[in-house]
């Protein structure tokens, strides 16, 4: 195997992590009466997730990963969030960008201190 091959377990979780994230941050959202803010614990967890699958999956084809690990899951959050705002059904929400940008910040923290 090359050392540039990524196992195809990662890109398989990869690839169904964010089916799941996207249709969490696109479908509508049913009220369940949960404490108020405790999504913001849900962003901060899922994009945690995120930029370390993405590290996971890209580390032995791109240079510089874990600084593309953080920009590609925030740009990624950043977008949903944006989409989120033309739905009717849902909306942008800056508290849940800062969650999300919180959680790729400890990952990456992780990551660097490794």
């Amino acid at each position: 195997m090359n050392h540039r091959t990524i196992p195809f377990s990662f890109e398989l979780i990869f690839i169904l992590w964010i089916g799941v994230i996207t249709a969490l941050s696109l479908l509508p959202v049913p009220e369940v009466g949960a404490p108020e803010k405790s999504d913001k614990i849900a962003h901060f967890i899922m994009y945690l997730i995120t930029c370390g699958i993405f590290y996971l999956t890209f580390r032995l084809r791109i240079k510089k990963i874990i600084l593309w690990a953080g920009v590609s899951s925030f740009a990624y959050g950043l977008s949903m969030e944006l989409v989120q705002a033309i739905l009717p059904y849902r909306e942008f929400s800056l508290e849940d960008l800062f969650a999300n940008t919180a959680g790729i910040a400890l990952m990456l923290l992780y990551l660097m201190a490794r």
